[in-house]
């Protein structure tokens, strides 16, 4: 982050981190973002965080990631939109 988040900032994005999936709960405030950068891997998604997520991206959010974050995150997690991305990480 010590790179990605300066650069993001230097092109003109305000950029917020949450250390938490539970910044996926406040759907309200998730449509009002331009795009979502998801950074995590590993752990456990809960369906209120996933339902959030989804329901931002379908609005027209945008959904990044690296290191396979967005797909590898939710990769034994069967639901609609995980492959959205297009990538699994090998």
């Amino acid at each position: 982050m010590d790179i990605f988040v300066p650069w993001l900032e230097s092109r003109g994005f305000r950029v917020e981190i949450s250390h938490s999936l539970d910044a996926y709960l406040d759907t309200a405030k998730l449509k009002s973002l331009d795009l979502i950068v998801q950074v995590w891997t590993q752990g456990a998604i809960t369906p209120a965080q996933k339902k959030g997520l989804l329901e931002a991206v379908m609005s027209g959010v945008g959904l990044a990631g690296w290191h396979g974050g967005p797909r590898h995150r939710v990769a034994g997690t069967p639901v609609r939109g995980t492959a959205a991305p297009g990538s699994i990480f090998l």
